[in-house]
């Protein structure tokens, strides 16, 4: 297996994981804000992952730390806009509408000339953006507070995709580039946690979901996608991300018996088609040319 297509089911992995946060997360805002949630989930990331790069520390260089600050500003924005969306929103349609990422990535690549995507890649994103349609039943002249946020959350995604990549393929010291980002995160969401009025009781519920999103969908899941999106493009890094929606659809039917439309089905099948097209033909040109080569 290639390097590329291993770090690609590693990507697939990683929204594996993302899936489950969407319920999860969605359950757990009904008994605390969603600032209060952030704030407690990357103090804890912090705490639990200091002891690993302690001795590192010494390294630290503006390069680290501004590539932290960046992408931990846009995370920031991506758990904050996507928990307000949450109080609103069913964890399926937030988890379809933040793959909206998925079209915004390479626009922006396009206009800050990062590097420009490849027609494949765009008609990808373009087909993927038609299976959200279908599955979201999306009404641009009707958008309320909750798809609003929710649309701010996948912008944010977007940019953290982008800064990702050109920050792994600069620096070495993986660790500690997660491990600012998890920090500068954590310095946004604890002061805005203080300024927002509200309760919570520690119940069984919230304990599980913050210590899944602590554990596995933020310090696993930063460490995977550092490591292995700069094994392919921010494209398609965007692109398999879509499955993420697939991932929430099947654990809210699984654990909270949400039950799927046919919309959901369809596009959720279009968006799927999306992710292995640009393969599909990449195989489908390597026959041909080996073909064209034996006669």
């Amino acid at each position: 297996m290639s390097i590329t297509k291993k770090a690609e089911l590693y990507l697939l992995l990683i929204t594996a994981i993302w899936g489950l946060t969407f319920p999860l997360v969605g359950a757990a805002v009904k008994s605390i804000t969603p600032m209060h949630f952030v704030a407690l989930r990357f103090s804890l990331a912090t705490l639990i992952m200091l002891p690993f790069v302690w001795r590192d520390l010494k390294t630290t260089n503006t390069s680290i730390l501004g590539y932290g600050l960046l992408i931990g500003t846009v995370n920031f924005g991506c758990y904050l806009f996507q928990g307000i969306g949450l109080q609103t929103l069913g964890s399926a349609e937030s988890a379809f509408i933040t793959s909206i990422t998925v079209v915004i990535v390479p626009i922006i690549l396009l206009i800050f000339h990062y590097h420009k995507p490849s027609l494949i890649d765009g008609v990808s994103a373009m087909i993927c953006l038609a299976g959200l349609y279908i599955l979201t039943g999306a009404n641009i002249t009707a958008i309320n507070q909750g798809e609003f946020f929710t649309l701010l959350c996948a912008l944010c995604c977007a940019l953290s995709i982008i800064f990702t990549e050109k920050a792994t393929r600069q620096l070495t010291n993986i660790k500690l580039l997660v491990f600012f980002q998890i920090v500068f995160t954590a310095i946004y969401a604890i002061p805005f946690s203080a300024s927002h009025v509200g309760s919570f009781i520690f119940n069984k519920q919230i304990i599980f979901t913050l210590l899944y999103c602590t554990i596995f969908a933020t310090l696993i899941v930063f460490y995977l996608q550092a490591k292995y999106q700069k094994q392919t493009s921010a494209s398609k890094a965007a692109l398999i991300f879509c499955a993420e929606p697939i991932f929430a659809v099947l654990y809210s039917w699984i654990f909270f018996s949400e039950n799927a439309s046919l919309n959901t089905l369809i596009g959720g099948t279009i968006i799927i088609a999306s992710i292995a097209l640009p393969d599909v033909l990449k195989i489908g040109s390597m026959k041909a040319n080996k073909m064209i080569a034996s006669e």
